[in-house]
């Protein structure tokens, strides 16, 4: 299966470059494809293999300047602040029972009240934290992605390309990826 398959285009004629070869390593060629009758191939042709390295060290470049953002800096302000006024407000609540204006039942049912939004407030905080840290292993993954690309199986190199890449116009001299 072709790495590149169906994304290189000729920069000289514009035609589609096609895979020929074979599914093993370093045996895949690119080849200019010409697109109607009249219309002639340009002859360039490419090995994959060539091709890999230059086109990785350009996504990895793109990918390391990436830096996904954090946007849950307010939310878990708001998450510590909401947990801390069920602090004070179990506090008031405890010393309430020592009083006899309020029911004793009615005061520990609301501590109760106050004790689970408390948990589902710590609830909430705890998956913020985890979009940070799975975007802090993104970071990580995108800084050192030639690693984490040449870790992967052909198929799943197959499929990161499709995401990443919709077209690569290669050149004599150059290598645009869109």
């Amino acid at each position: 299966m072709p790495l590149f398959g169906r994304l290189l285009y000729c920069t000289k004629c514009g035609h589609f470059l096609s895979a020929h070869g074979s599914t093993k390593p370093k045996k895949t060629k690119y080849a200019c494809q010409s697109s109607g009758e009249e219309q002639r191939a340009c002859g360039t042709r490419l090995w994959e293999h060539y091709l890999l390295p230059v086109v990785f060290r350009k996504l990895s470049e793109e990918l390391r300047g990436f830096s996904p953002r954090f946007d849950g800096t307010e939310r878990l302000a708001s998450l510590d602040a909401r947990a801390e006024k069920c602090d004070r407000d179990i506090v008031v609540l405890k010393g309430r029972l020592a009083m006899p204006d309020m029911p004793i039942e009615k005061v520990r049912r609301r501590i109760a009240e106050v004790r689970e939004l408390k948990r589902t407030t710590l609830q909430e905080r705890a998956v913020v934290d985890m979009e940070r840290a799975q975007l802090d292993e993104v970071r990580g993954i995108l800084a050192e992605f030639e690693l984490f690309f040449a870790k992967l199986d052909r198929h799943s190199q197959l499929e990161v390309m499709r995401r990443f890449i919709r077209r690569i116009d290669v050149g004599v001299t150059d290598i645009v990826i869109h």
